[in-house]
């Protein structure tokens, strides 16, 4: 099914085969966020006609083994195994470069012609005692696309618990200069509807789903095939939780519920 999506934003894409920067990408040695990333990449490729397609990530360096000169280091965001210290010092020197418009790497950034922001995120609170550093460090560098004047394109991502603070002052921000906000579970539509923003939320189910459309070379076309393509695999055991039987399904209706209403709206 195609569907056409149209975006209000500040200014036009002019470009015909443009430079898309995928914001917010998350370390793909997690073979779940490879897949949504792929997938991403695939859509620009086959729906913006993109000539080049950048992601910018935390994890830019491991990743580079996958996407190579593509891997791109996000902005403001906390080198892996930099320490508290360290890290916030590369974020606020960041910050500095970017106010001032001066070094390659930003150069880099604003040269792009569409930014997409990642699928598959959790925009929540840490159990940091002022600000989640790392979910605020992805706010801005979202932030700081819209502020280009370029179309920012969201993928479905979660929203919440969010604490009151920073955290929670830095989220809805985002949301308010945001053209269209597409929440990937009904808890999260939730959220946006009790701060006021369910006029321009959409709830739409992860990109995964149309991955047999977009890298149909994952798939093979015999059935005797072997099936060598992505999965999904926790990067850090101390992420994954032991679930039961009723909390597994509770958690795949809810993703199929999200499927079923997007379903339901577009076809």
């Amino acid at each position: 099914v195609d569907i056409k999506i149209e975006l209000n934003t500040t200014s036009a894409m002019t470009a015909t085969a443009p430079k898309v920067a995928i914001l917010n990408a998350y370390h793909c040695r997690n073979l779940g966020d490879r897949a949504i990333v792929e997938c991403q990449m695939a859509w620009c490729r086959r729906i913006l006609s993109a000539d080049q397609v950048l992601v910018y990530s935390q994890g830019w360096q491991s990743n580079a083994n996958i996407f190579g000169n593509a891997s791109k280091q996000a902005l403001f965001a906390p080198p892996l195994g930099a320490g508290a210290l360290g890290g916030s010092m590369r974020g606020f020197q960041d910050m500095v470069l970017w106010l001032l418009k001066r070094g390659q790497r930003m150069a880099e950034f604003q040269s792009s012609d569409v930014f997409v922001l990642c699928g598959g995120g959790y925009l929540y609170s840490s159990h940091a005692p002022l600000m989640s550093r790392a979910m605020v460090s992805l706010c801005l560098q979202s932030l700081s696309a819209v502020s280009t004047g370029r179309p920012v394109i969201p993928f479905p991502q979660s929203f919440g618990p969010l604490k009151p603070g920073i955290d929670e002052i830095v989220v809805q921000r985002l949301c308010r200069k945001m053209p269209v906000l597409t929440p990937r579970d009904g808890l999260s539509m939730e959220w946006l509807k009790d701060r006021g923003f369910s006029e321009k939320s959409i709830l739409i189910p992860d990109i995964v789903l149309a991955m047999p459309l977009l890298l149909p070379e994952y798939y093979p076309t015999k059935e005797h095939d072997r099936r060598d393509g992505l999965g999904i695999a926790a990067a850090d055991y101390s992420f994954a939780r032991h679930y039961d039987r009723e909390e597994s399904e509770r958690y795949i209706q809810t993703l199929a519920n999200a499927a079923t209403e997007f379903h339901h709206r577009f076809g």
